[in-house]
Parts: C-alpha cells; structure tokens; sequence
C-alpha cells in the first residue's frame, strides 16, 4: 500500500512550532514531510541524520530516524508508525539533527492524536527505537563483512608473502652488509634493527597487498596515501584549522570558507571594521552556519580582547551585514541571532563626493581631509560616519545619519525622496535609549508612534520630537494594516507586525514573535523591520506616555478587510481590531494616552498613476477610504479616544496633492513630511 502524505510542515531549526499537527489512531498509512529552515533559508541535511524522539503517556519511548528525501533542500519524512499514533494524546516530540556523534539542532514540535472509532488491533504499547536498530544492523553488517573479508585477506595474502619472503631472503643473500657502512657500530644497528611497515616504501607495501588493501600501522601513513579530499575538518585538530596569511588587498566578504585566517599589517584589505586600524595584525575566524550563512571574527592582535563579528552570504558576496564591535566580548558568548545586521560597511568615501548621490545603505567614512558636497556645515573639516538606509519602495525614501567621529551623543539626519528631492539636515541628541530629543513642549515625555511605511520611511516622527521637545520612538512598519494581514505566505508575517497583533504584544510583554518575523521576513524578502521590532522589545512600556496610531490606508489597499460593526472585537474587521487595540493598551497601560490619526487623500490605488484617487474610487470591496476614516472615528468616540482627522485637516486633494505626494500616496520630503510634522504636532497640542 503506498503511503499518503498528511502534511507538509516548515519547521525552524531551535524554534518550537506551536501548531500541533491533527492526525488519527491507526492511520499508519500516512507520513508527514518537513522542511527545516534556518533564518528562512533551507537548513541542508546532506551527510546529516535527522530522528524524532518523544515519550509517550504510558513512558513508553519512540526513537526512529526520518527519511532525508532532499538533503540541500532540507527535507526528510517522518513515517507515523502504530506506536507512535498508540495513544489519544497529545504527544510531544523532538526533532534532532546529528552530524556524526554531534548535535547539531532540536525542533520541538506536537502530534495532537485523535480517538479512532476503529479498536480492532491487538497491539501494546511498547518502545520503538528504529534508529537504534537500523544503527546495531549497520555495525552487524560490518562485523559480518569483517568477519567474511578477513579471512580472505589472509588466505589471498599467505602465498603472495611467502613469495615476498623467499625474494627478499635472496636479494639479502647478494648483498654485503659490511658496504652498507665502514663503521661498525653502522653494521651492527644494520644487523639488529627491526623492520617494520614504516620503514618500507609505498612501492613495496602496494607490491606486499595488491595494492588493494591499505597497510596501517604505526607511523605507516604517510602523504602519499590519502586521497585528495579525503580527510574532513572533523577529523582533524583544532589546530589544523589554520588556512594561512590573508593575500594584500583580499575584500574580506570573499572569505566565506571556515578556517583560521592572518591579516598582515598594512595589507589594504577591503571591507575592514570601520573603527579598526589598518595597522595592526589581525587573525579572522570564520565558522560556516549552513550552505549560505557564515560568522566572521575578527580579533586584534594588538588588543586580543577587542573583537568585531559579523554574518556574511556565502553564496552571494553582495549580501553582507555590518562589523559589530564587542570589546572584551567572552569566548563563543555571541550567536548570529545577537548580531545586528542591518548594514554592510562600503567603506571611505572618495573626495569630493555627492552625499546626494550616496543611496545605498551601508555604512560610509568621510575623511576630515576630503571636500565633500551637501554635508551639514558643522561637520565641514571633520571625520564622520554617514549610515544610509534605503527604503523599500522602488529604492526612495532614503535616510541618511552623520555622526562625528568625536562626538557619540549628537548627529545629524535627513531624509531624502531621490537624489533630487534631497531633505535638510536636522541636528539630533540621541539620549541611552536611542530616543531623539530636543528642547520645547512636552519636555521628559515620551511619545511612541506606529504606523506603516508613511510612519517608516519618513520623518514626521523626528520633526515633532523636535517642535514639543520629547523623546521619540518610532514603530513604523511598511506595508502594514490596522487589521489582519493575508493569512498565506509572507502576508503572516507582515501580520505580527500590523498594530491589531502589536497590540497583543503590548498586553503580554512579550515580543519574541515580532522579532523573529523581521528575522524571517528580511531573509524572505529583504523587508528589514528588525531595527523597530527590537526597540519595541526593549523598550520599558511604563515610560512611554503617549502613543500614536497611523493607520488604514494599506487596509483601503488590500481589497480585503471590512469595516465591520462598533461590536466587532478581532482583527477579522478594521473596527474589530481597532477596539482590541484599544484594549489591550488600555487594560495592561491605563496610563498611556492613546491618540489615533487617520489616513488623508491619496491619488492612486496601487501602481503610480492608475487615475484612481481615493475621493472617487472605492476598493474592490467597495469601500471608500473615508469610510474607514468614519470607522475610526466612530469606534475611538465609544472609548472616548481622540482622533486627528487628516482627510478632512490636512488639506491635500486632487488639485495640489503633486506638491505633498511624491507617488500619489507618500508625503515628498520637506513640504510634505513637514506639514505633516506641523499638523500633528498641532493636532497633539490640542488635544492633550
């Protein structure tokens, strides 16, 4: 009978899935298939094992190897065997990864067995140890081929040494020892000494056995014996990791293969941690991850103490994160989970360069000797680090920082549309938490702002920290709704991002989800929301007084979200996850003032320039964006929430929205991301 297929299931390798899989007593004709996953990427299984083990209720133990069917790809099948399906239970199991005798990951996971009507087997519940039985039939095979070639080996081998005996006995006859050496004592270690295979070249120990049979004994092996590629890393010790001295002028990035590797001093390397001098011996320690991920170490020699790390594409150079630098940081004590990995670092920037025209992200050094152009006035004649970060839509909305190299706690931002729309620059103080401050209202208050990629990708936030002198903490979240997001593929995981799902993390404290989906997500699609999704996991909620709610336009877009009714209490509708929002802040925060702001006019659906503004085009539910304005509106008067009405405040329309709207849906960079600043930043005043 052919087996049937009961699921496919991902799976993430040191990630437990919360998902129990259904399945029946007795349904032993099934299997479930899995791919395991490493930070959205397969996690290859070749020349690896994986097993399942669990115990059951009655403490009977399940122990059995799954099928690798694509070992690159990271899929393997687990049969599902009587025992296993024995009980009604919910049976917990793990799934484990070995490379040899090593561990390598474990995968909890949960089988949710249901009672079958059928009761007809006459089975008990016993332990099942596949693994181990296929394991001690693997050493029987050995041993009986052991047993069998041995023999052999002696039987084949007697006569073609005695041969070997009586031609050697008459070489020896014909030859003088005494003209080995004139010096007795020569003669007599000639005379005394015992051969052995070591003594014996590979000519003769090939001629004594065939050349089939590897002669092994002691100091027997010699280079000459080992097949090229033979000897894996495994087998070798710590010490033979040593690859060599890195060649002058290598791009660092390149070095994807694991061993120890020497920096030479002065050697012009590429992609060198921005904050390490060029000057200095460096050893670089590279561990391979999976078939596509890699860690770099860096240490000085000068400083053994001082370290930079950083994880790299093996397969795609161009893909690169940026040195992290952890002074003093304790052996093996950073996992590429803790690395930040945002940006790579490009490296000096040439005199005389456009800062206009710097729009990739990464991270640049300006050299206080170079002339460069559109650089802050205050930073002229002075070594900076500019960071740029590009936004995700057609590559705008660019964001560049320059921080001085003698001052940590101030730097200058602005945010740029294209290299034509350019913004201006605003000085910052960034305080211990990251927040920008300024001096003005609402002094020692501190304002949290979600929002979508309007919140994201512009500086509406930063501008109002700076007109009510307060800290600012920015969680914005492109693409993103106030609702639920589609339920396949990526779409759950923009969800944990959309505010009705922040809203559940708020009330937990706990949000290890929303920080891995932006692990996932940027492996997936490039989408970084990392650096967001970690401030809100660290961020103490008891110091935040204010939060601000940005939403509804990218509900409008989806073609997929109802308004619902002012009853409605889950993200399946946008008024239903307005008022779970609502609560969950409310009830875990009471002290926090909720403000919501509404989306205003946008002139387009979803491509640039489609003619369908919103004032005149519904979406495909039919459904104007005013009416989710209207929603808003009304859910937040039943809680006694205030709103900002932008549709009708803001004064963008048809006519003049080229001036405030870059595509037809984001504010340009100075006019309109300013007035934007301006309204909101009014529009608290009043209200609170």
């Amino acid at each position: 009978m052919s087996k049937m297929l009961l699921k496919s299931i991902s799976l993430t390798i040191d990630k437990e899935n919360y998902n129990p899989v259904i399945c029946k007593q007795m349904d032993t004709g099934r299997y479930l298939l899995f791919q395991l996953l490493n930070n959205g990427v397969p996690f290859a299984l070749t020349g690896r094992t994986v097993r399942v083990y669990g115990v059951k209720k009655d403490g009977s133990k399940i122990f059995n190897d799954l099928k690798i069917i694509d070992g690159p790809k990271g899929i393997c099948e687990l049969q599902l065997t009587s025992q296993i399906l024995f009980f009604e239970e919910q049976l917990k199991l793990d799934l484990t990864i070995y490379q040899g005798n090593d561990t390598l990951s474990l995968i909890p996971f949960t089988l949710d067995i249901r009672r079958s009507l059928r009761n007809d087997y006459a089975l008990e519940s016993t332990n099942e140890f596949s693994a181990l039985t296929i394991s001690l039939a693997k050493i029987d095979e050995w041993n009986k081929y052991f047993e069998e070639t041995s023999g052999k080996i002696e039987e084949k081998y007697t006569v073609r040494l005695n041969e070997l005996s009586s031609q050697m006995e008459e070489k020896a006859s014909k030859v003088d020892l005494g003209t080995l050496s004139t010096n007795k004592a020569d003669k007599y270690y000639v005379d005394t000494k015992v051969y052995g295979m070591s003594n014996l070249n590979q000519e003769v120990k090939e001629a004594m056995t065939g050349g089939s049979v590897p002669v092994v004994g002691t100091d027997a092996i010699d280079n000459i014996n080992y097949k090229n590629n033979s000897i894996t890393r495994n087998k070798m010790r710590g010490s033979y990791n040593t690859v060599g001295t890195i060649a002058k002028g290598t791009d660092l990035k390149t070095i994807v293969d694991e061993g120890l590797y020497f920096g030479e001093l002065n050697g012009s390397y590429i992609n060198m941690p921005s904050d390490m001098s060029v000057n200095r011996y460096f050893e670089l320690k590279v561990e391979v991850l999976s078939d596509v991920w890699a860690i770099q170490i860096l240490r000085d020699f000068t400083e053994p103490n001082s370290s930079w790390s950083k994880t790299i594409h093996r397969t795609n150079i161009t893909i690169s994160n940026p040195w992290v630098h952890g002074s003093k940081i304790k052996n093996s004590s950073v996992s590429r989970l803790e690395l930040a990995n945002n940006f790579s670092t490009v490296g000096s920037l040439d005199n005389n360069t456009d800062i206009n025209l710097i729009n990739k992200s990464g991270v640049y050094l300006g050299i206080g000797t170079n002339t460069y152009l559109n650089i802050p006035k205050e930073v002229i004649g002075k070594s900076f680090v500019l960071n740029v970060y590009t936004g995700n839509t057609l590559g705008r909305f660019c964001i560049q920082e320059i921080t001085e190299h003698t001052i940590s706690d101030k730097f200058y931002r602005r945010y740029n549309v294209s290299e034509i729309d350019t913004g201006k620059w605003n000085e910052f103080i960034s305080n211990q938490g990251g927040s920008v401050v300024s001096e003005g209202y609402f002094k020692d208050k501190t304002f949290l702002m979600f929002g979508d990629s309007i919140t994201e990708n512009g500086d509406y936030p930063e501008r109002v920290g700076k007109y009510l002198g307060c800290a600012i903490k920015k969680a914005g979240f492109g693409g993103c709704r106030m609702a639920q997001h589609t339920q396949s593929g990526n779409g759950l995981l923009y969800d944990k991002m959309c505010m009705h799902k922040l809203s559940e993390y708020i009330k937990s404290g706990d949000f290890t989800e929303l920080v891995q989906a932006s692990e996932d997500l940027v492996r997936a699609v490039g989408d970084d929301n990392r650096v967001q999704a970690k401030m809100l996991r660290d961020l103490d909620f008891n110091e935040v007084d204010y939060i601000t709610i940005l939403f509804a336009t990218n509900d409008f877009g989806s073609n997929q979200i109802p308004i619902g009714i002012n009853t409605d209490d889950d993200e399946t509708t946008f008024k239903g996850s307005i008022n779970k929002t609502i609560k969950n802040i409310s009830e875990k925060h009471p002290t926090i003032k909720i403000m919501f702001i509404t989306p205003f006019y946008r002139n387009r659906f979803i491509t640039i320039d489609d003619g369908k503004n919103s004032d005149d085009f519904p979406n495909e539910l039919g459904i104007y964006l005013q009416e989710y304005v209207d929603a808003i509106k009304e859910v937040c008067k039943i809680h006694h929430i205030p709103v900002l009405d932008l549709m009708d405040e803001i004064g963008i329309n048809k006519y003049n929205q080229a001036t405030y709207l870059v595509d037809g849906l984001h504010p340009t960079t100075e006019i309109g991301y300013g007035h934007l600043a301006r309204k909101i930043t009014s529009g608290i005043e009043a209200r609170f």
